[in-house]
C-alpha cells in the first residue's frame, strides 16, 4: 500500500527527473526539425528524383511538432497542478488559522 507521503515524494522525484530530461528531449526534437528541413532542401536538388526524401521530411516534421507539442502540454499541466496545489495549501492554512480553537 502506498502512503500519501510516499506518493508525494514520488511526484516530486518525477518532476525533478523530468526537468533533468527536458534539455535532452528538446535537443532531440530540434534535431528532428533540422532533419526535416535538411530533407526538404535535399528534395529540391536536381539529382534527387526519389519520392522517399520529401516523405521522410514530412514524417520528421510531423514527429517533431507532435513531440514538442506533447511535451509543452505536459509541462504546462504540471506547472498548473503545482500552482493549484500551492494555492490549496495556502487556502487550507488560512482556514485553519481562521477557525483555530484556543
Amino acid at each position: 500500500m502506498i502512503t500519501c507521503s510516499l506518493l508525494d515524494g514520488f511526484h516530486q522525484w518525477m518532476w525533478k527527473g523530468l526537468s533533468f530530461l527536458l534539455p535532452f528531449l528538446f535537443f532531440g526534437y530540434f534535431f528532428q526539425l533540422y532533419n526535416a528541413f535538411t530533407l526538404f532542401q535535399l528534395s529540391y536538388h536536381p539529382n534527387c528524383t526519389d519520392w522517399q526524401v520529401p516523405v521522410l521530411g514530412c514524417i520528421f516534421f510531423i514527429l517533431a511538432v507532435g513531440n514538442i507539442t506533447t511535451t509543452a502540454e505536459v509541462i504546462q499541466h504540471k506547472v498548473k497542478a503545482r500552482l493549484h496545489k500551492g494555492y490549496n495549501a495556502i487556502k487550507d492554512l488560512k482556514l485553519k488559522n481562521k477557525y483555530k480553537v484556543g
